[in-house]
């Protein structure tokens, strides 16, 4: 008897044990979990930027919007008080741009009032950038002209 329960307790914890393993289409698995898109990832990363920015439009917060900031030029958006620093920064915020700056906020741009600390791994740059991109964070120059 006690060998059926045996034979029965492992039935149970191989079958959900197989549940745990999702296939994914690419033929790996993972735990639990489906996989998030980066985008989604992004989300979760933009939590550490929602309190002094925003999304959509550009409504301004303690920092400028974010609406349009990939190609964007750097200190553009009007009526917004940039520190000296960024006033003076001359660049178009891009991919390169972006990841350095949200490295290492200070060291980029010395005498900027951004008092975040940075983003130190570069998955969650390239995370935070596939959101901002998929909420509308594409610069579009001919609207601007």
């Amino acid at each position: 008897m006690r060998f059926v329960f045996l034979i029965v307790g492992v039935a149970i914890i191989l079958t959900a044990g197989v549940a745990w393993f999702v296939s994914r289409e690419d033929g790996s698995r993972t735990m639990g979990k489906p996989e998030l898109s980066s985008a989604e990832r992004g989300k979760f990363v933009f939590r550490r930027c929602q309190a002094c920015h925003a999304i959509g439009e550009n409504k301004k917060l303690t920092g400028p919007g974010l609406a349009g900031v990939i190609n964007r030029p750097s200190g553009s958006i009007e009526g917004y008080r940039y520190s000296n620093a960024m006033a003076a920064l001359s660049i178009i915020w891009d991919e390169k741009t972006l990841t350095e700056f949200l490295t290492k906020p200070r060291a980029f741009v010395p005498g900027t009032k951004m008092g975040f600390g940075g983003i130190k791994k570069p998955q969650e740059i390239q995370d935070l950038l596939a959101y901002l991109v998929a909420e509308g964070g594409l610069h579009d120059a001919e609207a601007t002209q």
